[in-house]
């Protein structure tokens, strides 16, 4: 089993993924996962953001991170990263805390065909119980 990781889309709400009726400037995510101790989040994929479409229909091909907030309880690191080749660093979080990002936001300036762009998670020190909360509120960008 290794993560039991949900998710909850409070904008788009109760988003399930899908393109339909998720044209968006902004979007907001609570990501909860726990741990059951038999491996570590490598490049897990926390937001896919294929699914995202901009205000005019287009596909979202990045985002900007404007908040996170987290609490991370018993892994040694949890790093957060855009999906890009290389692996992009978002931030490495440990504890709990929140940060505004929404006057200078974390930008994915990759590139199309340098990876997908999603936000990804890997962590280290993992154990069972091992839990994290991750909310996000990101800029999606055509």
């Amino acid at each position: 089993m290794t993560w039991a990781i949900t998710k909850r889309w409070v904008h788009p709400n109760n988003w399930d993924g899908t393109a339909e009726n998720s044209q968006v400037r902004k979007a907001e995510v609570i990501i909860n996962g726990i741990s059951d101790g038999s491996d570590e989040l490598a490049d897990d994929i926390l937001v896919d953001i294929s699914g995202l479409q901009g205000m005019t229909g287009q596909e979202c091909k990045k985002t900007s991170i404007e908040y996170m907030s987290w609490d991370i309880t018993g892994l040694t690191t949890f790093q957060v990263d855009f999906d890009r080749s290389p692996k992009e660093r978002i931030a490495v979080l440990s504890g709990q805390g929140n940060e505004d990002f929404s006057c200078n936001p974390l930008s994915d300036s990759g590139e199309e065909g340098d990876g997908t762009g999603d936000i990804i998670a890997t962590s280290t020190g993992a154990a069972a119980n091992d839990t994290f909360m991750l909310r996000l509120i990101f800029r999606v960008k055509e």
